[in-house]
């Protein structure tokens, strides 16, 4: 009953999405422009900032690697290499979007969260120490499944962008020329990457706290909760696409659907049954101290 349940509720959430995404044919254009709003301070730095989840998971999973004795030394300098060319490359963007938006001193947000970031990451670090092996193990699962949540979402998003090649609407605005404007469902436009938006398929990225909830029984109460949440937050970064002109309604609906689509059937995969099955799950192999 509880599965049947599950499974129409899913039915339903991806109906509304395609709902949704039928009804943009009709107000795309409308309301980009009613929402449009450039200088929007939150969605700036939601622009700047909000796609980090997508890669959390790619750069705890190094950072762990990076930091087990049991790896071989090589394979533990490249990851080092790897997070840090990583982290570097994203704070950078970061401060690119916000000096190109007109933010004054662009680089202390960006200073901020990361000090706040890798204050975080040390923490995770020393937490890791103290728990055993078959901890990490579980640990690293949701990391691993993230990070293939990420380069399968990334993959399809920059496949289909060129062959959509659909405008933007702020390049339309500053034109005062909406003649470039085609309807979601129309490829070949006339120059653009709008469609489907990035930003929201990251927003997307946060959900790999399922995959963490799947390796750890005593968690699995909170995935509706964590999902929740999730969809706040890709709610709020899709707005924000559309409030700042970035992208149509039916782009940010169309990277749901991609990620969505993409998150069931990895979990629905026999490589990640299988791989979650093998885990050390005995209750022995937990932390003293859990979550209530």
């Amino acid at each position: 009953m509880k599965r049947s349940f599950s499974s129409a509720f899913t039915a339903g959430v991806l109906l509304i999405f395609l709902a949704v995404l039928a009804a943009a044919t009709w107000i795309d254009l409308p309301l980009s422009q009613a929402l449009y709003h450039p200088n929007q301070t939150w969605a700036i730095y939601l622009e700047a900032m909000g796609f980090y989840p997508f890669y959390f998971p790619a750069l705890l999973w190094l950072l762990g690697l990076a930091n087990d004795a049991e790896v071989k030394g090589s394979i533990r300098t490249l990851c080092t290499a790897a997070f840090t060319a990583a982290t570097a490359l994203m704070a950078y963007s970061s401060y690119h979007h916000l000096e190109s938006r007109g933010v004054q001193l662009a680089f202390v947000p960006v200073c901020i969260v990361w000090t706040i970031l890798l204050f975080g990451y040390v923490f995770i670090l020393a937490a890791e120490s103290r728990c055993n092996a078959a901890w990490r193990k579980r640990e690293r699962f949701g990391f691993f499944w993230g990070t293939v949540y990420m380069l399968l979402g990334n993959i399809i998003i920059h496949v289909i962008k060129p062959i959509w090649n659909r405008a933007r609407f702020d390049e339309m605005m500053q034109q005062a020329d909406f003649s470039n404007f085609t309807p979601w469902y129309q490829p070949f436009g006339a120059g653009g990457s709008s469609f489907p938006s990035g930003h929201t398929a990251a927003a997307c990225g946060l959900i790999f706290l399922v995959f963490i909830c799947d390796a750890f029984p005593q968690y699995r109460k909170y995935r509706k909760f964590i999902l929740i949440l999730c969809s706040a937050y890709i709610a709020a970064m899709a707005a924000s696409r559309i409030i700042i002109g970035r992208h149509f309604l039916s782009d940010t609906v169309a990277a749901c659907l991609i990620m969505a689509g993409s998150f069931l059937l990895m979990r629905r995969s026999k490589m990640y049954r299988e791989m979650l099955d093998k885990l050390p799950l005995a209750e022995s192999d937990a932390p003293e101290k859990e979550i209530e």
